[in-house]
């Protein structure tokens, strides 16, 4: 009389349900967040206020089965004129590849990002509060060990290297070649 509806519903009454079960989990929100007491001037204080909880953000991911790729450290930052306004800092720190290191060389590597980046472009002021967000979360890569011999060089170790030379330099100076058939060597690759 109702036709297949009715008799689906007919089914979820008597208490039979054929779908799969899928039960719901919160959608996860990496980010931690430091107040600091006293508005802060001198950057290696920061990076020192900053270690601990990168730490455990980077220990979350890591426990997730994850590691970090991208990370946005957003500083709010006192007018050095005017200490009642304040601005947002957004600066964003990139690995090529999700860094499968612990926790505590990871965190030292963003740092060391974080630090080149605000050497390259400084602060309008002192900052009082810094907010860490991991925006971009994958799996670490897997890397294969050798039984004899020298252990290889890892690809997140290279690719921390790259981003601190990036970091350093600017995006367009570090890039990967590919090679092309040519008889001249200046001109047997090309960006990538």
């Amino acid at each position: 009389r109702y036709g297949p509806e009715g008799c689906r519903l007919h089914r979820m009454a008597r208490g039979i349900d054929e779908e799969v079960f899928r039960p719901w989990s919160p959608v996860p929100e990496w980010s931690e967040q430091v107040d600091c007491e006293l508005p802060i001037a001198v950057f290696e204080r920061l990076m020192f206020l900053l270690a601990a909880p990168l730490e455990r953000l980077l220990e979350r991911l890591a426990t997730e089965g994850l590691a970090c790729q991208e990370l946005t450290a957003t500083l709010q930052v006192e007018d050095a004129g005017n200490g009642a306004r304040s601005a947002l800092d957004h600066r964003k720190l990139t690995l090529a590849v999700p860094s499968s290191a612990a926790s505590g060389a990871a965190a030292r590597t963003f740092l060391e990002l974080l630090r080149l980046d605000v050497e390259r472009s400084a602060l309008a002021g002192p900052v009082t509060r810094v907010n860490l967000c991991v925006t971009t979360a994958a799996a670490p890569r897997a890397e294969q060990g050798r039984l004899f011999g020298r252990p290889p060089v890892q690809a997140s170790a290279i690719a921390q290297v790259a981003a601190k030379l990036s970091a350093r330099l600017g995006s367009e100076a570090v890039f990967s070649p590919d090679l092309v058939d040519s008889w001249r060597p200046e001109s047997a690759y090309r960006r990538g």
